[in-house]
């Protein structure tokens, strides 16, 4: 088999694993770079592999995000660098080099479990932390990086916005009135209503489901008396 003068690869069996060492033209080893998630774990599932070999984290607005970058065939004098690209014109924005952190409010950086790797955690995590997050290597003998990369996206819980959502409200028959459920969430969550005994105009009896964020009344009826639930529901809950 001819070999491409640039790169020389050999292969070779150990016990039952089979390994790949790339070497560059003037002989240094190829740093082999992967990415683990530490948080979330995977039994939640918000890991997902998509096409392209594309790995996708779900975050929940206010937690943190872990991530090890670990490095296999390290060679001396390697630096490792934590990045972050938001998918704007600004391109690649750096987080850390080595175990310093660029910003310790959003990023702590740390050495992982083993002596080739660093570990990157997204502190207290926001809507602007979702971006595509990058650990690159640069060494000796070659002008590109070794790097691989997770995307972050960050979701949040349902909640509801008090000071817009309706509270108990006293009307007399004849009436128009709009009860409002307004909440917030990403993505943004799907509203129902329920009435939690009895019928109305509106719900026939408790099972029954309205959507939407209003309920609203064009002339209140005596059976329309009662109780009524408003449920925001998302990917991540209600």
């Amino acid at each position: 088999m001819k070999m491409k003068s640039a790169e020389v690869l050999f292969a070779y069996l150990i016990g039952i694993f089979f390994v790949i060492l790339d070497f560059t033209a003037n002989g240094e080893i190829t740093p082999d770079v992967t990415i683990k998630v530490e948080s979330p774990s995977a039994d939640t599932g918000r890991i997902k592999e998509l096409p392209n070999n594309v790995i996708e984290v779900w975050g929940i607005l206010s937690e943190n995000i872990v991530f090890e970058c670990e490095i296999f065939n390290m060679a001396k004098g390697s630096t490792v660098q934590w990045q972050k690209n938001t998918g704007n014109s600004v391109g690649n924005i750096p987080i850390s080099d080595g175990l310093n952190s660029h910003d310790q409010s959003k990023y702590k950086i740390s050495q992982g479990k083993t002596t080739d790797s660093v570990r990157l955690e997204i502190l207290a995590i926001g809507y602007d932390s979702e971006a595509t997050y990058i650990c690159s290597v640069t060494y000796s003998g070659s002008t590109v990086p070794a790097k691989t990369q997770r995307v972050l996206k960050v979701y949040g819980l349902p909640y509801f916005l008090s000071e817009s959502t309706s509270q108990d409200t006293l009307k007399s028959e004849g009436d128009a009135t709009t009860l409002a459920c307004d909440v917030s969430g990403r993505p943004t969550p799907n509203v129902t209503w329920t009435r939690l005994s009895g019928s109305s105009n509106l719900i026939q009896g408790q099972y029954e489901k309205v959507t939407g964020t209003q309920l609203t009344f064009s002339s209140v009826a005596g059976s329309d008396a009662g109780e009524y639930l408003c449920t925001a529901t998302n990917i991540l809950g209600s």
